[in-house]
């Protein structure tokens, strides 16, 4: 059968946008209430691209609280305890960013009194950087003279005017520099100098550089690890009759049977919405046994879900499919948008 992906019918026809894959225009991004807004955008550090992709277009409070029970406990070092470690390190490390990098002086010898606190210090660089890599191994300041002129002894603050922070395991250096607003010229504008500092306003460190990328693999619990560099992907595609999945074969984990058949088993479940009101639950079973020649043969396993759309309107399928397999990782939750 052949397969035709994010074709685009003239006509006012079908239109599809799969995240990571398709594209249709710009796709409206769903909005949310403070609760989720709060988790995005302190968790969107540890996130992978598609994650925030996928998050941002989820449509209703159900399945974003699904999402985020599925992001922290995929994140949990020890099922076994009652405890998710990594989620109060992260929040520890949130309030950490908070004290020390959310006001003027960003380095010091002790956080700053309460009432200095801005609570942005983990959207600040330093912030970002501490948050998802961790302390540094190696820390390296060097202060301005006006900066060593201004510092307080008693109050056992020091302005920094550049900080190099050196991470060994990522074999990374960041290097951090520092505008206190005594460093500014008195004849500047206020548009200048608020431009110039205390501290950028808007973070500029990437979160989706190659050390950033094996820092954010290592929140992975360990239970969850098996698979990660090569986990459970597929696409989809809707045709007449129904939701079309494909699996790429390299993301299926077969079992071996005694017979020396290979077998592989999916569960696809599928919530569907039309104009952003939830319209329809699906599901369905896929069991795939084949002989090791068969297997070499095929490059995919073809799932499909029945379903008849009720009329015209925007859809949106959630779509979530698993393997037969303990991992998180071999779950993979994707977004399907059509026109019709």
């Amino acid at each position: 059968m052949k397969h035709s992906w994010g074709r685009a019918v003239a006509g006012g026809g079908l239109c599809l946008s799969l995240a990571g894959f398709f594209g249709c225009g710009q796709a409206r991004l769903i909005k949310t209430d403070p609760f989720f807004d709060a988790f995005f955008e302190k968790t969107s550090l540890l996130m992978t691209e598609e994650e925030v992709d996928l998050y941002l277009h989820l449509p209703d409070r159900e399945s974003k609280a699904e999402f985020i029970a599925d992001f922290w406990k995929t994140r949990d070092p020890d099922l076994t305890s009652p405890e998710n470690e990594n989620k109060l390190e992260f929040e520890r490390r949130v309030q950490f960013a908070n004290e020390w990098f959310g006001v003027l002086g960003t380095v010091r010898r002790k956080p700053a009194p309460a009432s200095l606190h801005r609570d942005r210090g983990w959207n600040t660089d330093r912030g970002v950087a501490y948050i998802v890599l961790g302390p540094p191994d190696f820390i390296s300041l060097s202060w301005s003279l006006a900066a060593r002129e201004r510092a307080d002894p008693e109050d056992g603050y020091r302005l920094s005017s550049a900080a190099l922070w050196y991470y060994e395991r990522y074999r990374l250096s960041l290097f951090f520099t520092t505008i206190s607003p005594e460093d500014l010229d008195p004849e500047a504008s206020p548009l200048d100098q608020s431009l110039r500092g205390p501290e950028t306003k808007i973070r500029t460190l990437s979160t989706n550089t190659e050390a950033m990328r094996l820092a954010k693999e290592d929140w992975v619990g360990r239970d969850h690890r098996r698979g990660l560099g090569d986990p459970l992907r597929f696409r989809a595609g809707f045709r007449k009759g129904g939701l079309e999945i494909s699996i790429p074969l390299k993301s299926v984990r077969f079992r071996e049977n005694e017979d020396r058949t290979l077998s592989a088993a999916f569960a696809v479940n599928v919530r569907v919405y039309r104009n952003n009101r939830k319209v329809d639950d699906l599901s369905a079973v896929k069991s795939f046994t084949l002989r090791e020649a068969e297997a070499e043969a095929l490059s995919r396993l073809d799932l499909r879900v029945p379903y008849e759309p009720a009329g015209k309107g925007s859809y949106l399928f959630d779509l979530i499919v698993r393997a037969d397999d303990p991992s998180l990782l071999s779950r993979r939750r994707q977004y399907l948008r059509i026109k019709i």
